[in-house]
């Protein structure tokens, strides 16, 4: 079997110092063919000038591929096999210079065609080297069969995109872990993609304003609104009840900013000649003529004398505020006016539910917190980078830091929100509307809530924090402290996480073939499956990781993957 892994800097640097001669050595020019840029074909270019080596800065290392032409389905390979059984090796490919992308599209990535019989995924490593000197690396698990690979993400200590320009070279390679050498891929083209160029925004009159996430129409004006001339906020007549709480949050930033306090006042007919007005409506002015807003989408007009922002619904209004903050703050100057750029702005989002997350600090068992800043600290934040990024879920990890009423004996001196410190937050981000999904560690790094801290007769036996699910107090602990939770936010979501089940086996001890009678695939699936019955009664969604349930990643172990189409399919799987 082989297998690879992220490898240290000192791999790369070692193998930049073995090919410092490969301006020297036999180089792939690309070609154009059927419109694309082809970087190597097997038709077309020598599988000689394809480089194979083991990996000799690896002590011990004996794996070598071994490359020979193939053809299947009438096209040609390289296929690549390997004999030896330990270290790893690589297969590389020096390219010449790149040809300049046509006008109007960029380079944008690799497309690899890679062809394989086995049906366990095995897995391989791309790398790209770059004549910066910065490299992209990234594991790809293949298919059975023939299949298209795209590279243009992965891991990088540089700046991101890469500069796909200036590609040097490329390297597959393959880990081994001592079992076998089983593994046969076949290589087809290499191909370099491209995309179209996207249009600059053009630059604001006043240097340094910076708006997130970039709108989809900027117009930017003649002359600047001075925002501390403004003295009153308007309000249609018969504005809803959600308008007027954006409106008040409107008036206390406002005032934060300018020291000076908004007047509210309600108009009829047309729209006001001066003051700020926040309206919901369905159109709004652009170039002098009305555009249909789209769901959570606003327009904005900065005028001399006047703000006017519309909302095509109360999320697009709020969204609206938002951007005219980023436009009164952005310049980052202090000055007596606080001028805001007149700017006619059409935006919108380009999915319904854009999530961030957080993982807040976790700590240890009676370990009190050092910097203890409330849930005061929490909400700033989520303010900040959440809502003033026009985000709209927040996945929220705060598991080991909530003090319990239904299981008191979890709470430790490192538990610093309270129940009513939730309500609060919970209130706090339906104002800026933002859905909050609450989340625990359940089954893997169940460590990380303290379950297996507080309840270690919960810990499964052969590993350091995986709670073993089939115990017969795990799930009357689990709902517990999730109602506890449920009960403060009225989450529209509630996640288990479910990642990285099996992570770490604790020295000593070695796991039990059964889980009270259950293989760990089935464990997987019913503790799942209760979960999210019981979560459904409740009107809640369950939003969980992918990476047990796929064989791309960590799916393979005990074959958890087989059970994918047993799996409930209301649950919202992410990346």
């Amino acid at each position: 079997m082989i297998r690879t892994k992220r490898w240290p800097i000192v791999v790369a640097m070692a193998f930049l110092v073995q090919h410092s001669h490969a301006a020297a050595l036999p180089k792939a020019k690309p070609i154009e063919k059927d419109g694309q840029l082809v970087l190597f074909d097997p038709g077309r270019h020598d599988p000689g000038l394809i480089r194979h080596y083991t990996a000799r800065w690896q002590k011990g290392s004996d794996l070598v591929p071994v490359a020979r032409r193939a053809v299947k389905g009438n096209e040609r390979y390289v296929e690549i096999s390997y004999k030896g059984k330990t270290g790893a090796a690589c297969s590389t490919i020096f390219l010449e210079k790149m040809p300049q992308c046509r006008p109007g599209a960029r380079h944008a990535g690799l497309k690899l065609i890679l062809d394989c019989d086995r049906d366990d995924y095995p897995r391989i490593s791309v790398a790209a080297h770059f004549s910066d000197h910065t490299q992209l690396t990234r594991n790809l698990t293949l298919d059975r069969g023939r299949h298209e690979y795209v590279f243009n993400s992965g891991f990088r200590r540089a700046d991101f995109p890469p500069k796909w320009e200036r590609l040097e070279w490329v390297w597959l390679s393959a880990k081994a872990d001592g079992k076998g050498n089983d593994l046969v891929f076949r290589l087809g083209r290499i191909v370099m993609r491209s995309e179209k160029r996207k249009a600059e925004m053009r630059k604001p009159p006043v240097a340094g304003r910076l708006l997130t996430p970039e709108p989809k129409h900027v117009l930017w004006g003649k002359g600047a609104l001075k925002a501390r001339a403004c003295d009153r906020l308007m309000l249609p007549d018969g504005a809803s009840r959600r308008t007027r709480t954006t409106a008040r949050l409107f008036a206390e930033r406002f005032s934060g900013y300018t020291g000076r306090h908004l007047r509210t006042a309600g108009f009829t007919g047309d729209l006001p000649a001066r003051g700020v007005v926040l309206r919901i409506g369905r159109f709004a002015a652009l170039k002098g003529k009305p555009e249909k807003l789209k769901p959570q989408g606003y327009g904005l007009t900065v005028e001399p004398d006047r703000v006017v922002i519309t909302g095509a619904d109360e999320a697009g209004l709020f969204h609206g505020i938002v951007t005219f903050f980023q436009l009164l703050t952005g310049s980052m100057r202090i000055t007596e006016d606080m001028p805001v750029p007149c700017v006619e702005i059409l935006d919108w989002p380009d999915t319904p539910n854009r999530l961030a997350r957080l993982e807040h600090t976790h700590n240890f068992r009676n370990y009190p917190v050092r910097e203890n800043r409330g849930i005061e600290y929490l909400m700033e934040w989520t303010d900040r980078f959440v809502a003033g990024n026009k985000l709209n879920v927040l996945f929220l990890d705060i598991s080991a830091l909530v003090k319990h009423k239904r299981r008191p004996e979890f709470n430790g001196t490192e538990r610093i929100y309270s129940l009513d410190d939730l309500r609060r937050f919970s209130a706090f981000c339906r104002d800026r509307f933002v859905d909050l999904c609450p989340a625990w560690q359940i089954g893997g790094h169940a460590s990380w809530w303290m379950l297996v801290g507080y309840h270690p007769e919960l810990r499964e036996k052969g590993w350091y924090s995986q709670a073993d699910v089939t115990h017969p107090r795990h799930d009357a602990i689990m709902f517990d402290c999730m109602l506890d939770v449920i009960e403060a936010i009225k989450p529209k979501y509630v996640s288990p996480k479910s990642d990285e089940w099996w992570h770490t086996r604790r020295a000593g001890e070695t796991p039990d073939k059964l889980l009270h009678g259950r293989t760990r695939a089935e464990a997987f699936l019913d503790v799942h499956v209760k979960l999210n019955t019981w979560l459904k009664a409740r009107g809640i969604r369950m939003m969980m990781f992918h990476d047990m349930l796929t064989p791309y990643h960590n799916g393979k172990r005990y074959g958890l993957y087989k059970i994918i189409d047993r799996f409930p399919k209301d649950v919202i799987i992410h990346l």
